[in-house]
């Protein structure tokens, strides 16, 4: 093969895309370029700093891994609020928005609908009180109430089974007067 032949072949080689391609993928930039310029912060490093993009041109994102992680934890708390994470899981969960959980929540009087007592359940993460949860029929996604979290719990565990909850509250009812009597009677 003549001198011409084998460049002609090998710059077929270096330019085809499966060559391109595993190039990228082995990180081995030394047949296209080994250093790029930061669309953001206009530094020049390696290209292994740089994400892959086949959109372009140079298969690189414009901006270096650290510009962009940066751009992208800014954006995410700048736009995920923990009031528009609420708003979204309301919206997606239930079918209701902000407004008609604030309304249906000043209609029980700010209380469980079940019991009667404000919210006392602590969020882990936050460490504020949790909101009433929305109770709901798990057959036609309608919602029914807010509950707090325990009776929400409660209701859950007995599947929704009002013959259930009648005999769990007959058997309270029952062992209730016993056991006070019972511990009355015994010393402590």
């Amino acid at each position: 093969m003549d001198v011409r032949a084998r460049d002609i072949n090998e710059r077929q080689f270096l330019w085809h895309p499966r060559t391109i391609y595993l190039a990228r993928k082995d990180n081995f930039y030394g047949i296209l370029q080994e250093t790029k310029s930061c669309g953001k912060c206009g530094a020049v490093k390696p290209v292994s700093d740089f994400a892959l993009n086949k959109g372009k041109a140079d298969g690189f994102h414009y901006w270096c891994k650290v510009c962009a992680n940066e751009y992208n934890k800014e954006r995410n708390q700048r736009l995920y609020t923990e009031a528009f994470v609420r708003a979204k899981n309301l919206k997606q969960l239930y079918g209701m928005t902000s407004e008609e959980y604030r309304v249906m929540f000043l209609a029980q009087g700010g209380v469980c609908a079940a019991c009667g007592q404000p919210e006392t359940a602590i969020d882990p993460r936050t460490k504020h009180v949790k909101n009433l949860q929305v109770d709901h029929c798990h057959e036609t996604g309608k919602v029914r109430a807010l509950l707090c979290q325990e009776c929400n719990n409660a209701l859950g565990l007995l599947h929704d089974d009002p013959e259930r909850i009648g005999l769990l509250l007959r058997y309270a009812e029952s062992h209730q007067s016993a056991g006070t009597e019972h511990r009355e009677g015994a010393e402590i």
